[in-house]
């Protein structure tokens, strides 16, 4: 169970379609429910534009106090404007993209709005992503800068700065500061994931709005993508809880009408995903009203659920994420880097990052004191050195 009263709340919105009696009874028996806290969650994760709408379409707006009725009508209709504006900005890409043979396959959020969600409002979005393949990367490099977008990487050091990433450094336009980032995989490539990323094109689907050359994922590898990106982003703390409900609602949408789960198993089991999908299926299932057949659910004796209950409850949703857990974080990156010297300029440049990193990082007012905020990361760096020595060998 949930320790937090207001994410509880959260939850039984999202999981209220038509029984109104949950929700009031909800409210009933949490009189001294934290309606700031509640507001800052859902807007945090992502869902207060969701929220907005299910309880508008509920004829429950009452419920609210109007402070908190004026912040999620707010997000709405800013979730609204913003996508509008991404949508228009795409559109523009597409059509160049249209014009010198280059397929696109949209990813995350700009493939859900209009296509899973019904109101663009609901699917807040920071940027635009888009799969490309790897031989069109350069082309597709002069059409954004031709349509005004530019890049400016901010990277830790050199080595992290040639370390093969999924996705180039984002684009951004040099008016609107519209960001479209150009992906050639949807994962690391040292990640222990293992993807044929050629399956994915031959999969791909048609989609409305845009020129032919632009297509989505299979209802399959959505599923999948979305579970692997949680997956990818999970314990660093830069995963939401909209991005739990977007699975939700690829089922919602694909379940029975397109969404072969034999088919997605045979992708889980033949690029062995059983790691990047089960866990986030399990807690999709437990923490929303989601029909997940028993095929999938019977693989659930795989998933270590308390560690992925204490992440859910404890990190995700409510607490900042511990030392024990950047820790952890620090030495999975580490392990994945191959030899002595590679692991040894990583760690120098993590301790020496450049200054732009730093000033954007800490949020430096003053440019000229940038200097000073090496001590408080070298102190974050040692505290974690200690908890490595002084745990090591426990369990």
């Amino acid at each position: 169970m949930l320790k937090n009263s207001e994410v509880q709340f959260i939850l039984v919105i999202l999981n209220t379609n038509k029984d109104i009696e949950n929700i009031q009874c909800f409210i009933s028996l949490h009189p001294a429910l934290n309606w700031e806290k509640f507001s800052s969650y859902a807007i945090k994760h992502g869902v207060a534009a969701v929220i907005f709408n299910k309880l508008s379409d509920l004829e429950l707006l009452h419920l609210l106090p109007n402070a908190t009725l004026d912040l999620f009508k707010q997000q709405y209709y800013k979730t609204f404007a913003r996508n509008t504006v991404l949508l228009e900005n795409f559109k523009l890409v597409a059509e160049q993209a249209h014009k010198n043979n280059i397929d696109i396959i949209l990813l995350k959020g700009i493939s859900l709005i209009n296509h899973v969600y019904d109101d663009i409002a609901l699917r807040p979005m920071v940027d635009i992503d888009i799969l490309v393949k790897k031989e069109d990367v350069s082309q597709m490099e002069k059409i954004l800068k031709s349509l005004n977008y530019g890049t400016n990487p901010i990277v830790k050091s050199k080595f992290i700065e040639i370390k093969e990433h999924f996705h180039l450094p984002a684009f951004i336009h040099r008016i609107n500061h519209i960001m479209i980032e150009l992906h050639t995989h949807i994962h690391e490539s040292d990640s222990l994931l293992k993807l044929d990323i050629s399956t994915f094109w031959e999969n791909k689907i048609p989609v409305k709005d845009f020129t032919d050359n632009i297509g989505m994922l299979s209802p399959e590898n959505l599923l999948q993508h979305l579970c692997m990106h949680i997956h990818e982003h999970y314990k660093s703390k830069k995963i939401r809880l909209s991005h739990f409900y977007d699975i939700v609602k690829v089922i919602e949408k694909y379940n029975n009408h397109g969404l072969d789960w034999n088919k997605f198993i045979n992708g889980v089991v033949k690029f062995n995903l059983r790691a990047a999908i089960y866990p986030y299926l399990y807690l999709v299932q437990k923490h929303f009203i989601t029909e997940i057949p028993s095929i999938i659910s019977s693989h659930y004796n795989e998933v270590d659920k308390d560690n992925y209950d204490k992440y859910f409850n404890d990190v995700l949703l409510t607490n900042p994420l511990l030392s024990k857990e950047q820790t952890v974080i620090k030495q999975e990156e580490l392990s994945r880097i191959k030899g002595f010297k590679n692991k040894l300029v990583y760690i120098l440049g993590d301790l020496f990052p450049s200054r732009r990193f730093m000033i954007r990082r800490y949020q430096i007012k003053n440019k000229n004191l940038f200097i000073f905020y090496y001590v408080k990361r070298w102190f974050s760096a040692i505290s974690r050195l200690f908890f490595i020595v002084f745990n090591r060998g426990k369990k």
